[in-house]
C-alpha cells in the first residue's frame, strides 16, 4: 500500500510538470481516456470495443441498456 501512495504522489508531480510545460493547463488523465475512446469510435470501434478499452468488463449488459433506452 505504501509503495502504491508512493507511485501516485510520483506520477502526480510528473504529471503536472508535464502539464506545466506543455501550458496544457488542467487536463486530468481521465481526459486521455475519453479522447482515445473518441478517436476509437470515430475510427469504428464497437461499442464492445470501448468499454473494452475503458476497462468495463460486461460490456454485452451496456449493449442491453442502449438498447432498452432507445425504446
Amino acid at each position: 500500500m505504501r509503495d502504491q501512495l508512493a507511485a501516485v504522489v510520483h506520477f502526480r508531480r510528473l504529471w503536472r510538470r508535464a502539464l506545466r510545460a506543455t501550458g496544457l493547463g488542467d487536463v486530468h488523465v481521465h481526459d486521455l481516456l475519453h479522447t482515445g475512446n473518441s478517436l476509437a469510435a470515430t475510427g469504428g470501434a464497437t461499442t464492445r470495443e470501448l468499454m473494452q478499452r475503458m476497462g468495463f468488463v460486461g460490456a454485452g449488459r451496456a449493449d442491453l441498456s442502449a438498447a432498452s433506452e432507445r425504446s
